[in-house]
């Protein structure tokens, strides 16, 4: 019988060799870490390869997401942390700004 913490167990793929004495293995959990940043750079690259003035559909697509994190960055926390993104638009002015800035 499969208990319910089945599905959490981590399970080594590939043995990828040993450093230190630490074996270094491939485990499920990073085969599917690995396969979230490929999917999310294979969204957000092609979107950010085209410097054109005015944005196509893939560029507004893949400034969507940043977009809401820093909106919701800037509306949920103090000021400071408006440093961390290029510009606020949530709060309308740059990371340079003072009332930005921490």
């Amino acid at each position: 019988m499969v208990g319910p913490l089945k599905q959490f167990e981590i399970v080594p793929l590939v043995r990828l060799g040993e450093i230190g004495g630490y074996e270094i293995v491939l485990t499920n959990s990073a085969l599917f870490m690995l396969l979230t940043v490929g999917v999310a750079s294979g969204f957000m690259l092609p979107g950010a390869r085209s410097r054109a003035l005015v944005s196509g559909r893939w560029q507004a697509a893949a400034e969507m997401p940043y977009d809401s994190s820093s909106r919701r960055c800037a509306t949920t926390s103090a000021n400071g942390a408006c440093g961390f993104f290029r510009s606020c638009s949530a709060c309308s002015c740059s990371s340079w700004s003072p009332i930005c800035s921490a």
